[in-house]
C-alpha cells in the first residue's frame, strides 16, 4: 500500500473515531505508582482491546491523547511492568511484516478497590457510584468476593483473639507462681500488700547521669557573644569540645598570656603581656569578617575561613608566606581588596597580542602578564573604533586584527632608542593612544585632521 494513502486512512479513522467515553478498572485508576498519562494510554488501550489485542501504534495514540511518542512509549513500558497489558506480535494482513499489539491482562480487572469501606461491602461510596457503567453481574460477582474475604478476615481475627488470651492467661499463671516462690525463698512478711511485693520485686530503671553544663566565666562570655554575632557562628551546646577549646582560648588573651606561647610560631610574640579589651576584640573581628563575607576582599577562596573557630581564628597561620595567624593579621594590617579581574573580551585579539609581542620584541605575556595583553587588546581595539571615521582607507589597511596590532608594534619600533626602549607599559599606557599613536598615524598619511 502506498504510504501517502496509508496516512490518508489513518487521518480518517481518526476523525471517524467516536467514542461516548472511556473507562479504566479501578486498580489502574487508584494506583500509585502511574502518571495521569499512563492512565489516560491505559485508558485507550482498552478501549481499543479487541479479540485479537491493540493494534494502535504510538504515534496513532500519541494523535488522539496529544502526546509526543517519547511519553506514549514511556507510558507503554510503565503498563508492561507493572502487568497491566502484554506485549504480542501478529502478521499484518495487507503486508509481509510483523505488527505489535498490546492485550489487557487479568490483573487489570483484579481488586476493584483496593480498600474496605464501613459497611462491610468491600467497596467505598466513592467507588460503588462508578459501577453504573460495570454490568449488574460482575458487580454483584465482585460483591460476593468482598464479603467472602471480610468473613474470612473476620475469623482470623477471632482465632488469633482466641490464642492471646489463652497466651495471657498462662503468662498470669507463671507470673503467679513465680512470685510465691520468690515469696518463699525470701521470707517475706505474709502481712506485706500485693503491691508492695510487686514493687519491691519489679526491676527499677537506672536513669543515665547528665553531664552539667561547662560553666563559662562572666568575663569571658561577652567576647563569644561578640564572636556569634559578627561572624554568625553558633555552637551545638556548651559541652562540646570547640565550646571548651574557645572559652580557653579567650581566657588565655583576656589576661594577658596568650602571647607569650614559644611553641606557636604564628604568634607575636612583641605583644607579650597585653591584655585584649572587649572593644580592641570586636574592632578586629570587624576587619575579620570583611575577609570572611565580603566577596571583594581577600582571600579569595572563603571556604577555609568561613570554618574558622575562636582557637583556630586565633593560632592558624593566614598564609605561609607571613606566618602569622589571622588574628595578628587583622590587628596589624586592613583587610587587602582584591584586584577586580579583567575581562578578556576578545580572546583571539588577545592571543595575537601575545604572538606579535614576543615576534618582535621577544616579550612573554603568556604566563603571568596576560593581563597586560588583554588591557592591550582593549584599548587598542576601542581606539580604532572611536577614530574610524577620522582614519583614510581604514577598510584596507586597518580593519583586521593583525593589522591594528602590527601598526602600535611598528610605532614603538619607531620611537624606540638606547635612551628611552620600548617597554610593555607602552602596550596600555594613556600616553601611547592620547599623543604616540595619533602622531604616529597622522605621519604616515592615515589621520584625516
Amino acid at each position: 500500500m502506498d504510504t501517502n494513502n496509508q496516512g490518508n486512512e489513518m487521518q480518517e479513522e481518526k476523525h471517524s473515531f467516536k467514542i461516548k467515553g472511556v473507562w479504566m478498572p479501578a486498580m489502574v485508576f487508584f494506583d500509585d505508582d502511574l502518571t495521569e498519562a499512563d492512565k489516560r494510554i491505559f485508558s485507550i488501550i482498552f478501549l481499543l482491546d479487541g479479540k485479537d489485542g491493540c493494534y494502535a501504534t504510538n504515534s496513532y495514540i500519541g494523535k488522539i491523547l496529544k502526546y509526543t511518542n517519547r511519553t506514549i512509549s514511556t507510558g507503554v513500558t510503565n503498563l508492561i511492568n507493572k502487568k497491566y497489558i502484554k506485549r504480542g506480535t501478529t502478521e499484518s494482513t495487507q503486508s509481509n511484516r510483523q505488527m505489535r499489539t498490546l492485550k489487557v491482562t487479568p490483573k487489570a480487572h483484579q481488586h476493584r478497590s483496593p480498600f474496605l469501606s464501613q459497611g462491610r461491602s468491600g467497596l467505598p461510596v466513592e467507588v460503588e457510584a462508578g459501577f453504573s457503567q460495570i454490568d449488574i453481574k460482575d458487580k454483584h460477582e465482585i460483591e460476593e468476593q468482598s464479603k467472602d474475604c471480610f468473613t474470612a478476615s473476620e475469623e482470623r481475627c477471632n482465632e488469633r483473639d482466641d490464642n492471646f488470651i489463652n497466651q495471657e492467661n498462662n503468662l498470669e499463671s507463671q507470673l503467679s507462681s513465680a512470685k510465691q516462690k520468690s515469696i518463699k525463698k525470701k521470707s517475706i512478711d505474709p502481712n506485706q500488700s500485693n503491691a508492695a511485693t510487686l514493687r519491691n520485686n519489679t526491676p527499677r530503671k537506672t536513669k543515665k547521669s547528665v553531664k552539667p553544663d561547662y560553666i563559662c566565666p562572666k568575663t569571658i562570655q561577652p567576647y563569644i557573644d561578640v564572636w556569634s554575632t559578627i561572624t554568625g557562628r553558633c555552637y551545638r551546646g556548651k559541652n562540646t569540645n570547640t565550646y571548651k577549646q574557645d572559652c580557653q582560648a579567650i581566657k588565655r588573651m583576656v589576661s594577658g598570656t596568650f602571647f607569650n606561647s614559644k611553641d606557636t610560631p604564628t604568634v607575636d610574640n612583641k605583644y607579650d603581656g597585653e591584655k585584649l579589651t572587649l572593644d580592641e576584640w570586636r574592632e578586629t573581628l570587624e576587619s575579620f569578617s570583611l575577609m570572611r563575607n565580603n566577596a571583594d576582599y581577600f582571600p579569595k577562596n572563603k571556604k577555609n575561613i568561613k570554618t574558622l573557630t575562636i582557637k583556630s581564628f586565633l593560632y592558624n597561620e593566614m598564609s605561609p608566606s607571613t606566618m602569622k595567624s589571622y588574628f595578628i593579621s587583622c590587628i596589624e594590617t586592613k583587610p587587602k581588596l582584591l584586584s577586580p579581574q579583567l575581562k578578556d573580551i576578545n580572546p583571539d585579539y588577545t592571543n595575537y597580542v601575545i604572538q606579535a609581542c614576543k615576534r618582535v620584541f621577544d616579550w612573554d605575556l603568556s604566563n603571568g602578564d596576560r593581563a597586560t595583553a588583554i588591557k592591550c587588546a582593549n584599548k587598542l581595539s576601542k581606539f580604532f573604533v572611536d577614530n574610524k571615521h577620522r582614519i583614510s582607507m581604514y577598510d584596507i589597511h586597518y580593519r583586521f586584527t593583525n593589522q591594528q596590532v602590527d601598526e602600535l608594534l611598528t610605532m614603538l619600533e619607531k620611537n624606540e632608542s638606547p635612551e628611552y626602549p620600548a617597554k610593555q607599559v607602552y602596550l596600555y599606557g594613556n600616553l601611547t593612544y592620547d599623543k604616540l599613536l595619533p602622531e604616529h598615524l597622522d605621519s604616515v598619511g592615515s589621520l584625516i585632521q
